[in-house]
């Protein structure tokens, strides 16, 4: 009885002929429809091979182990056989030439870094500065190092485990010794950003959704005490009391209150109007786009 198997998450077909066990490497993902898929394959294989009709090259064109078959002298034992990682990608009748339409369209998708750039020039239109600096960041130190030159399509939940372990050896900031799971998992969701309207575009089964994120441990916070408020206010220079006392007491973000014009302060009604911030050395929109 045959089988489908998977090596390093792309799947191949592991069956018994002559009297062999022969194994035929596909570019497929593995998924279920690509299973579904190949299961058919197999099925017909079988059934082909207890009839005495089995055709192995017309299956799988270009297999080295079935021209070792084909060519097998009475009495001479192959062993175990195992196919190129390149067959079911050039044709074929049946199942076979649909397993290689599938593999196919998988490595005949874009390469990541040309849809990266795609993706950033269409979706980029509605990003703050800052989200689009950090975007291109995650890219461009990250990303497309490793994923540049691969097809999207043919990116594996194997291939993005991976690349996980090594982004989680990389050094930290501030003389952290490893990048934070927050920052690991800020890069993966980018990439499953990526991804994810590649699958809208080009119909393959987005890897990075079988990624679970990892557990980001919870931030200790401890708040300053009134009692040291009043004596940090009390204490700083003048020309920098006015600043804590806002910063104290109304709850801004730091670019929030940087960004802060006199147009934005309403006397008559003591108000600050929260409507821009000053992010990386600019004046920008608020992270919150609704009014406060």
């Amino acid at each position: 009885m045959g089988s489908i198997r998977n090596r390093g998450d792309r799947l191949f077909v592991d069956f018994r002929y002559l009297g062999h066990r022969c194994r035929e490497q596909t570019l497929l993902p593995d998924t279920k429809p690509n299973r579904k898929l190949l299961q058919q394959l197999l099925t017909r294989v079988e059934s082909e091979i207890s009839l005495g009709t089995f055709n192995y090259l017309a299956t799988f064109p270009g297999s080295k182990t079935g021209i070792r078959l084909s060519q097998r002298r009475d009495g001479a034992d192959v062993g175990e056989t195992s196919g190129s990682a390149a067959l079911l990608t050039s044709g074929g009748a049946g199942q076979g030439a649909r397993v290689a339409a599938a593999s196919d369209a998988a490595a005949a998708t874009p390469l990541f870094r040309d849809f990266a750039e795609l993706w950033v020039q269409e979706c980029g239109l509605g990003w703050r500065a800052s989200h689009r600096a950090t975007v291109r960041s995650t890219l461009n130190r990250h990303l497309i190092p490793a994923f540049g030159d691969v097809p999207v399509g043919l990116i594996s939940k194997a291939d993005v485990l991976q690349f996980r372990t090594v982004l989680a050896k990389h050094s930290g900031r501030g003389g952290n010794a490893t990048l934070s799971a927050k920052t690991i998992n800020r890069v993966i969701q980018v990439l499953g950003q990526i991804l994810g309207e590649a699958v809208d575009r080009f119909d393959f089964v987005n890897q990075v959704k079988k990624v679970k994120r990892l557990r980001q441990s919870r931030v200790e916070i401890h708040p300053f005490s009134m009692d040291e408020v009043q004596l940090l206010i009390n204490k700083v220079r003048p020309d920098y009391r006015d600043y804590l006392v806002v910063r104290f007491f109304t709850g801004m973000r730091t670019g929030e209150l940087h960004g802060l014009r006199w147009s934005r302060v309403d006397f008559e009604r003591r108000q600050l109007l929260v409507r821009d911030a000053w992010v990386r050395g600019k004046l920008d929109e608020t992270k919150t786009v609704a009014a406060r």
